[in-house]
């Protein structure tokens, strides 16, 4: 589930969501006529999505210290998949709520546990399968069902605003950040993230694969220079 728009015009302004993000009218007027607002294909995208909108969005609402008075409502919310990731991500959000939003080891297997079970985003049945997730063994909620559907049912999307107020632009979804710097080969090599995590940790007692992963890191990155060289040169 990506941060996108399904871009039905009212009141100039929308919310789009995971990450639930908020366009103003100055950037929906871009490319978005009002007559293509609904166009969805069966599997459930929009084929509204602008990028161009998001970016627009971030430039006004985030990546800057006097953001524009709509950046946050009022407006309906959408996403780029239709109501059902509304839903999703509803409960995603609820559910970081409800275990606390820096306790990620308690909120992130029900994150995964959702996302594996989305299913069809015209047929999946959210609340079943937040129950699903939250009686899995281990997981944090599963004396906690009842509160976090209390905030599923009652929150009006006030949890996903605070998401997107929490947002940062990105090129895509997924955009992976270790230390605020996106992974080295992360589009080449499946181990580019842990290397790349291996290369900033900065405590005494590195993780034992760690040696092997940096090695690997700096052949690849000594592979990766002499390839472009070659190329630049002609050779």
């Amino acid at each position: 589930m990506v941060p996108t728009s399904k871009f039905a015009l009212k009141n100039d302004k929308e919310v789009l969501g995971f990450d639930c993000l908020i366009v103003q009218a100055s950037c929906l007027r871009l490319r978005i006529p009002s007559f293509l607002s609904s166009s969805q294909t069966a599997s459930g995208y929009n084929l509204n999505y602008s990028a161009e909108t998001r970016h627009c969005w971030a430039n006004n609402c985030i990546n800057t210290v006097d953001p524009m008075d709509d950046c946050f409502g009022p407006g309906s919310i959408v996403t780029q998949h239709g109501p059902k990731e509304i839903e999703y991500n509803m409960m995603q959000a609820c559910a970081q709520r409800v275990a606390g939003y820096d306790n990620w080891l308690d909120y992130w297997p029900f994150l995964v546990c959702t996302e594996a079970n989305y299913g069809s985003p015209f047929d999946s049945n959210t609340v079943e399968t937040a129950k699903t997730c939250a009686d899995e063994e281990g997981s944090y909620y599963q004396d906690k069902i009842f509160e976090l559907l209390v905030c599923y049912e009652n929150s009006d999307g006030d949890e996903l605003v605070k998401m997107a107020i929490k947002t940062f632009d990105h090129p895509g979804t997924p955009t992976i950040l270790v230390n605020g710097n996106s992974p080295l080969l992360l589009e080449f090599w499946v181990d580019a993230v842990a290397a790349e995590v291996c290369y900033e940790y900065s405590g005494s007692s590195p993780p034992p694969a760690c040696a092997d992963l940096l090695e690997k890191r700096t052949k690849f990155m000594y592979e990766t220079e002499k390839a472009i060289e070659s190329i630049v040169h002609g050779n």
